[in-house]
């Protein structure tokens, strides 16, 4: 992601990855590797430790130590620090007698790094397993994930309500409702806001994922208490902006989007949408940068039939990012010149550019990128890289600033395991992790205008597009 203005917070990567599990800035692609041997103690650690009783969350403990201690660009972080946080890790590991107290210890031990995209996905969180990359990492311009999957029954994650929703001053503001959904049938539109999920209060749903501290993590814990299996319900309490509140049971369905799988991801939704807004504007909303075949086909066919257009609109809200190979690809639609770069991936041993290869369709009119708080990784290194190149103008809230290409593995425990393999600068030379993408135009979340049906961004997006 590329930023600026904001220190990340540093919530512990073990209940940050499964909020983050899809934020991954996909230049090295997701691995099919097996971890390797487990690395012995180093000189003057004593060997004599007591009996583990999770002896894999031990093994899986000393992979990740020892892989992020050969494979991080950054020496100051992989020193003498990082063999003290093994020396005092270890033996708490190994008298962990849950899997939650395991990952624990592991999420104190990413913790220490204080960037993001470091951190465990708990085997639950996968539900099925996912489908296997063919071969070892590859690189962004060479990934190759699996095409859009059949779904089987149980299969793409929990069912959902429908709602969209970002905390907005303490309140969880409803600012999109999926047409068809449970949500819309209950009646329930943009601008309402959620005041309890199960009978649950918001405060106490916030604390327990430590707060508003982190946007995505608190997103996560909301929308978790919002899934469930296809036909199930979950209690709302809402507030319409008309006086009491009202409590509606709203049903829950599968979420919109083509199931794909990627490596050692669970199966993921993309959600792609296109259509005109009004004569002289196109409108284009991606979910994720996965399942690319599919994707970049739809990309290059609607910015064919928006030609004519004076601009197009891509909403990149709630994207949490994918594969970075995506933002070269689609990037190379925008431009007109070879050589064009997005930025630069840096890892121990040495640097690649994301350069933008000219499509042979292209679009030449004015490009609108919507951002968002929860704008994420490859997300933000398209919106940073095309402002920084002065070919869009960025919409909306200020990106967190997640932007570090990573991998993730298997552990023995069947734990996910994601770590970053390289640090990320932007096109105009700053680095993007713990920075985020500033909006060329702030469009804070509204709820006067989300109860009017109105969409400040899209709107200030198009008042630009219409400019002569």
């Amino acid at each position: 992601m590329s930023l600026r203005a904001r220190t990340p917070s540093l919530v512990p990567p073990a209940r940050r990855a499964a909020a983050l599990a899809l934020a991954i800035a996909g230049a090295a692609a997701c691995s099919a590797s097996t971890p390797a041997p487990p690395a012995g103690p180093r000189a003057g650690e004593s060997a004599a430790e007591p009996a583990p009783v999770l002896p894999a969350y031990v093994e899986a403990f000393d992979y990740v130590w020892s892989t992020i201690d050969r494979t991080h660009w950054d020496p100051d972080k992989v020193g003498p620090a990082w063999d003290q946080a093994r020396a005092e890790l270890r033996p708490e590991i190994a008298r962990a007698r849950t899997a939650d107290e395991a990952r624990a210890v592991l999420g104190k031990l990413l913790a220490r790094l204080g960037q993001s995209h470091f951190g465990i996905v708990p085997a639950e969180v996968y539900g099925v397993e996912p489908p296997k990359a063919a071969g070892g990492p590859t690189g962004p311009a060479s990934a190759a994930p699996a095409a859009s999957a059949p779904e089987a029954p149980g299969a793409g994650g929990p069912a959902t309500t429908g709602l969209d929703t970002r905390l907005v001053d303490g309140a969880l503001l409803v600012i999109a409702v999926e047409p068809g959904s449970g949500g819309d049938r209950a009646g329930v539109k943009p601008g309402w806001i959620v005041r309890r999920i199960g009978g649950a209060p918001l405060a106490d749903i916030l604390a327990a994922a430590g707060g508003e501290r982190d946007p995505a993590l608190a997103a996560f814990a909301v929308q978790q208490r919002m899934t469930g299996p296809v036909g199930g319900t979950v209690e709302l309490e809402l507030d319409g902006g008309a006086g009491e509140p009202t409590t509606v049971a709203v049903a829950l369905g599968t979420p919109p989007g083509a199931l794909t799988g990627f490596g050692h991801l669970p199966p993921i939704r993309v959600d792609y949408r296109a259509r005109k807004l009004g004569k002289d504007a196109g409108y284009i909303r991606l979910s994720a940068f996965f399942d690319p075949t599919r994707v970049n086909t739809a990309f290059a066919r609607d910015l064919a039939a928006f030609e004519r257009t004076r601009g197009i609109v891509l909403d990149l809200r709630g994207n949490p990012g994918g594969l970075g190979a995506m933002a070269m690809g689609m990037g190379g639609h925008l431009v007109a010149e070879s050589g064009a770069s997005l930025g630069t991936m840096i890892t121990r041993d040495s640097k690649l550019s994301f350069v933008l290869n000219p499509q042979p369709v292209r679009y030449g009119g004015k490009v609108a990128i919507l951002v968002d708080e929860l704008c994420m990784s490859t997300c933000e290194i398209l919106a940073g890289g095309l402002q920084a190149l002065g070919r869009a103008r960025v919409f909306g809230v200020s990106t967190p600033g997640a932007a570090l290409p990573s991998q993730i593995e298997r552990l023995p425990t069947g734990d996910g395991f994601q770590y970053a393999v390289a640090n990320y600068v932007s096109a105009s030379g700053e680095p993007l992790e713990g920075r985020g993408v500033e909006p060329d135009v702030p469009v804070p979340w509204d709820r006067a205008a989300l109860l009017a049906g109105r969409d400040p961004a899209i709107e200030a997006a198009l008042a630009w597009i219409r400019e002569r």
